[in-house]
């Protein structure tokens, strides 16, 4: 039932938006004339030569730019390509969608990374600046020079950052989780990988978009000091320590205006952080673009060149509904942009270099190991009562995921059950099964349908289970309806527990369980727990999921991951979800005769204010299964209590990690802080302030080492309508 509602919602979406919404007939070749009148600039223009600062070229190139140039530079030139002034040597590019690796459905398969939540998981930023440098050679490389038409693809809309308020959330899978600081430095990394190889993120949904429900008309308010420390607070850490080239502002409204219009979100970051990237909102999320362009978007999605709708616009200029000062500043920023992809050098013999070598690297051993090891360091084991690792001579593998596979590929391309615009179409998926059969032999491997009856036949049994894209997926568009998020964090079963009751069927016939959760956001284990000897939350595991599962339940892979947000109990645990109807998923304006009216759009109230994740649960008192950062290893680690050294407002702290265990392993120390509270805020019990890895030999130790200032610890005054450092003592902790 909710996959024919999904595909009629993605059909009403095609017939509102064109065939590109998320992406449809991206691949098509399209011939286009371009905005190409007048002579060419000569041949040794400074902007036309790529050793020049690009703010040089910027300022060398705007005088020799017609009015109608400067228009077409602020409209994509069709569903998904940007650039195209041949007269000035811009040419066009492709952006794709983004999740698990570049999507381009009608090409060859890509290597297929776990979902973005696995990158939050594994706190490693080292490894996800690796997987932003991968993503962005295989984004160049699926599209090759050779190839012609849109050219190459130059960037991703991606990262998605948006914080996991509430845990039934359709896209917590293309997310970094429930803290600010942990979703803005993992953003960071990855962003800095895909911009080492000239590909522009466009880091995403800013802002307020943490739901499916009704996503593109709902109109959100939240209280300030929740909009600074934690919605807007991932964007500002990425734009302050790697000035991401893009971002794309969400469909939804905030406090009334549309957030492609809002001066107030765009500001935060153009101004108050000093972003020099591109205000690119997403497809369709433009309502005028004189109301667009006068909020600081830049570059208007899904449009097509259209010399008329330019002219009308530089009308709009010059009687002065466009500000030119906001119309100077859009221009500059797409031509920024535009410089920074390359895409003024297509001919120039370094780009050709690179984008020689990213598509001679396409699915190359050195991309493939990076998916490898992102599953690796992604998977986190939350119990394991001394049954991992294992030496089963047979294993049972079984569940509804055993031998599913969860990405696009030349047999399969449905994309409406597969992520939505997050779809991959992967070169390959190892599924569990195939897995386990290759590491621990054909032989020794057994399945079937009746899950019972195989598991009373084997020493260790492998239940696979979780949920799929069926429920992780983004909305088709759906906007006076829910589609898309989950009505709660059961297993997947429409009406019943099939999953829970199956579990404790297996265990009371084998109590030798490991249960692998699939998945990318929390699900409850309240009704099967006990009946668990060992549980491992598996997300989407990408090209190597399965293989990088067996190989870590016979020990192989050594666990690394963490939690990136809080396990409650049940859904009601959350404080989002505590407080109506207005909280989560929001509501309705009465029409005055007692029934809904469905003429505007619904509101929505984050109640929860700065109490979200950990934050709430810590300060409500409610007891969870699983803390936020919890992972377990198969290697025993001792972390030292913090040695804090302090110089005015910064402090420097260093403590000590040892592998005290057996076999060799990695471990992410989290830093917390814990801030005194003041008569105008009341801060959280603790706060995670930074975090570091060590990988370590059995018996080693290293010493770990932060640096912790006012962009670290400091809170929002309401009161006074900006930043403010604690003032009293700070207490670190670290685990």
């Amino acid at each position: 039932m909710k996959k024919a509602l999904f595909i009629l919602l993605l059909a009403a979406c095609v017939e509102t938006y064109g065939e590109d919404f998320l992406g449809f007939g991206a691949d098509r070749e399209e011939v286009r004339d371009g905005c190409n009148t007048g002579v060419p600039p000569p041949a040794d223009a400074p902007y036309r030569n790529p050793a020049l600062d690009v703010e040089a070229r910027i300022d060398d190139l705007l005088p020799r730019l017609t009015d109608e140039e400067k228009v077409h530079l602020l409209h994509a030139t069709g569903g998904l390509t940007m650039g195209h002034i041949p007269r000035i040597g811009l040419a066009v590019f492709r952006t794709l969608d983004a999740g698990a690796g570049p999507r381009a459905e009608n090409r060859p398969g890509v290597t297929y990374f776990p979902a973005p939540i696995a990158y939050a998981a594994s706190f490693d930023k080292s490894l996800v600046r690796e997987i932003g440098r991968v993503m962005g050679e295989e984004t160049r490389g699926v599209y090759p020079a050779a190839l012609g038409g849109n050219g190459s693809a130059r960037m991703l809309l991606g990262p998605g950052v948006n914080i996991a308020r509430t845990p039934v959330c359709a896209r917590n899978f293309e997310y970094f989780g429930e803290d600010p600081r942990l979703s803005g430095e993992i953003a960071a990394a990855w962003i800095a990988g895909l911009q080492s190889v000239k590909v522009a993120p466009c880091m995403k949904h800013y802002c307020f978009n943490e739901q499916e429900y009704s996503r593109l008309v709902i109109d959100v308010d939240c209280p300030e000091r929740a909009v600074r420390e934690i919605y807007t607070r991932p964007w500002e850490i990425a734009a302050r320590k790697v000035d991401p080239w893009a971002y794309m502002n969400s469909y939804n409204r905030f406090r009334g205006e549309w957030t492609s219009h809002s001066a107030y979100l765009n500001d935060i970051l153009a101004k108050e952080c000093g972003a020099s990237g591109a205000f690119v909102p997403d497809w369709g999320g433009v309502h005028g673009m004189a109301r667009a362009i006068n909020g600081g978007t830049t570059i208007e999605s899904a449009t097509r060149e259209d010399p008329a709708r330019d002219r009308a616009e530089l009308k709009l200029l010059a009687e002065g509904a466009i500000d030119r000062a906001r119309f100077d500043d859009a221009v500059r920023r797409a031509l920024r942009l535009y410089f920074r992809v390359g895409a003024f050098d297509t001919d120039r013999p370094g780009e050709r270099e690179l984008q020689a070598r990213c598509e001679a690297s396409f699915r190359s051993e050195d991309h493939k190991a990076v998916a490898r090891r992102a599953a690796e360091e992604g998977f986190v084991l939350v119990k394991n009562d001394a049954l991992l690792p294992s030496a089963a001579r047979t294993v049972a593998v079984v569940g509804p995921y055993a031998a599913a596979r969860h990405a696009m590929s030349e047999e399969d391309t449905r994309l409406a059950m597969y992520g939505g615009a997050a779809a991959v179409k992967a070169a390959r998926e190892i599924t569990p099964l195939e897995g386990f059969r290759m590491v621990f032999g054909e032989n020794r491997v057994v399945t079937g349908e009746d899950a019972v009856a195989v598991a009373a036949k084997a020493d260790l049994v492998v239940y696979c289970g979780g949920i799929d894209h069926t429920f992780d997926s983004e909305a088709g568009g759906g906007a006076r309806v829910e589609p898309n998020d989950r009505r709660d964090i059961f297993l997947e079963a429409e009406g019943g527990r099939v999953q829970e009751d199956e579990i404790r069927a297996v265990a009371r016939v084998n109590p030798n369980l490991v249960v692998a959760l699939n998945g990318g956001a929390p699900v409850s284990v309240e009704e099967w727990h006990e009946a668990a000897r060992a549980i491992i939350v598996v997300w989407y595991g990408g090209e190597f999921g399965g293989e990088v599962l067996a190989r870590m339940v016979k020990g192989e892979v050594n666990p690394s991951g963490r939690l990136p947000y809080t396990y409650g109990k049940t859904l009601h645990d959350w404080p989002s979800m505590r407080f109506g109807r207005r909280s989560y998923p929001g509501e309705w304006a009465f029409d005055g005769k007692g029934t809904w009216s469905r003429k505007d759009h619904p509101s929505l109230y984050y109640h929860d204010g700065i109490w979200v994740g950990y934050r709430g649960f810590d300060r409500f008192g409610t007891a969870v299964r699983y803390p936020f950062g919890h992972g377990l290893s198969y290697t025993a680690w001792e972390v030292g209590a913090p040695v804090v050294e302090k110089n005015g407002s910064v402090y420097s702290i260093s403590c000590e990690v040892k592998n005290a265990g057996r076999i060799a392993g990695r471990h992410a120390v989290l830093l917390w802080a814990s801030k005194p509270s003041r008569p105008d805020a009341e801060m959280p019990k603790k706060e995670l302030v930074a975090f570091e890895d060590a990988t370590l030999a059995p018996g080693e130790a290293a010493t770990v080492k932060f640096r912790i200032g006012f962009e670290e610890l400091k809170y929002w005054s309401e009161a006074e309508g900006l930043w403010r450092m604690p003032e009293g003592e700070v207490v670190f902790a670290a685990e």
